[in-house]
């Protein structure tokens, strides 16, 4: 969805958010159940290809932000063409905002980390651009990220022999603290639209400064061939370049 959302606005061609959107719609209905009534609605983790049953049963830590994110972006995205008709997402992202709601999003999972900081990013462009936002959630997750972050490095992850690392996780944490910067530049920018959470976002965000410099340790560390030759990298190769690709040159995934 976000790469068809790119597509549309580099190209300028509609269809590819139409698509985008058209997949948000028919993924949130097949991934979407509702465990009782108390418990409200939830996601599957994972469903069978075609869609028809779930693979995993579970609600992964970050679904229900990652769903959320994905629709809100969608939804700011209409704006670049008016006059053109598209599927409305109000309902989904209603049901993901309320899967949101009281969830604890702390971990110290690398690629966890990163996703939470990216969605940050883009749950920020998504306000700045005049969409209803959610201002807690937003300072919930750079919250967590900071905790992620400090975790990470307490606990020496980072000075481990290659062979004990995944590197598209590690990497998926260097883009997220490369979207610190354009989020940071985006609050400072666009400070009317986040209102009276300003100066809550400016103090989180400084806290990130101590953490930025994770991001080169990591390209560099897996930028190295000696630790391109070990069995974790060749075992997931192909996602690990499309990630360090991504590290080293990621401002238009970044855009949301």
């Amino acid at each position: 969805m976000h790469a068809l959302n790119c597509v549309s606005r580099v190209t300028g061609d509609a269809r590819y958010l139409q698509w985008a959107i058209e997949l948000a719609k028919i993924a949130h209905a097949a991934f979407t159940h509702a465990s009782t009534a108390e418990d409200g609605k939830f996601l599957y983790w994972k469903m069978s290809i075609n869609l028809s049953r779930p693979q995993a049963t579970a609600m992964g830590q970050h679904d229900p932000l990652d769903g959320l994110v994905a629709c809100q972006q969608l939804q700011a995205a209409v704006q670049r063409f008016p006059g053109t008709e598209f599927p409305e997402l109000g309902t989904e992202i209603a049901e993901l905002s309320e899967m949101c709601v009281g969830r604890d999003w702390g971990t110290d999972d690398t690629l966890g980390i990163g996703g939470m900081l990216q969605s940050a990013c883009w749950l920020a462009q998504v306000m700045a651009q005049g969409e209803p936002g959610n201002p807690g959630l937003l300072r919930e997750v750079l919250d967590a990220s900071t905790f992620g972050l400090e975790t990470v490095l307490s606990g020496g992850q980072l000075d481990l022999s290659g062979r004990f690392r995944l590197a598209f996780r590690e990497l998926g944490m260097s883009i997220g603290l490369k979207a610190v910067g354009p989020l940071t530049a985006l609050v400072e920018k666009q400070a009317a639209g986040f209102g009276d959470n300003v100066s809550a976002l400016r103090e989180r965000l400084h806290t990130f400064s101590r953490y930025l410099s994770l991001a080169d340790k990591i390209e560099s560390f897996w930028m190295d061939p000696i630790n391109q030759e070990t069995a974790t990298w060749h075992q997931h190769r192909e996602i690990n370049m499309v990630m360090l690709a991504t590290s080293l040159a990621p401002d238009e995934f970044l855009r949301a």
